[in-house]
């Protein structure tokens, strides 16, 4: 009888540090949410403006701003012809010198393209004819940088 009577007080023991053990893990658990909170919402961070992992992370590059052109009809290099629709995509503040410079602008590209051939607006040539695009009009921007061309719409027919 003196078995039965410490088995259960063992099993009462291991029950309470079982219970103690999931009890301190939770204090643990609760703590370190409330540290991660604070952090995210320290008000020394809130007041200069930056998120507490900052320095963290890569900066992500700038967001390009669009300026528009209207539509293009150019005749290629091999007689067909091109319409196409674009976009400049700039960083910086540039957009007095693209409003400025459009006519400018629009010859440039104008020169360039008829140069190129049907060819030249397939998909895998078309990044090619981009950075071509690119390299004539970026000198004339000054107080940017000209990063990419979006065509909105392009068609190009014999």
């Amino acid at each position: 009888m003196a078995k039965t009577a410490t088995a259960p007080k063992q099993k009462t023991k291991k029950q309470l540090v079982m219970k103690s053990i999931i009890v301190i893990l939770l204090i643990i658990l609760v703590a370190a949410g409330v540290g991660v909170y604070a952090l995210f919402t320290s008000s020394a961070h809130a007041a200069k403006g930056k998120s507490p992992f900052a320095g963290m992370f890569a900066k992500a590059p700038e967001q390009d701003k669009l300026f528009p052109l209207s539509t293009f009809t150019i005749e290629l290099a091999d007689q067909s012809y091109a319409s196409i629709s674009m976009n400049i995509g700039y960083t910086g503040s540039a957009d007095a010198e693209l409003k400025n410079n459009t006519s400018i602008i629009r010859d440039k590209i104008i020169s360039e393209v008829m140069k190129l051939q049907q060819a030249d607006f397939t998909a895998k040539n078309l990044d090619s004819t981009k950075t071509r695009i690119i390299k004539a009009i970026k000198p004339l921007v000054k107080s940017g940088s000209i990063n990419h061309i979006y065509m909105d719409n392009l068609a190009v027919q014999q």
